[in-house]
């Protein structure tokens, strides 16, 4: 009696822990897709200040900081 105590726990123990680690997986591919779309919004940003910046060169303003 007392081993099939032991096993169901043991099974438990096991199933948790399989449980847990699925759960860590799927949340850092997603949190790893989010840094993607992160960095990518990063580039897009700086492309858009660069040609902010040429645009304003272009028209002869200076000193704004950027």
């Amino acid at each position: 009696m007392k081993l099939k105590y032991l096993s169901i726990l043991f099974y438990s123990a096991v199933a948790t822990f399989l449980l847990v680690l699925v759960v860590v997986v799927f949340g850092c591919k997603k949190y790893d897709s989010r840094l993607s779309d992160l960095d990518n919004r990063i580039v897009e940003l700086e492309n858009d200040l660069r040609n902010t910046k040429e645009v304003l060169d272009s028209h002869g303003v200076e000193d704004l900081n950027l």
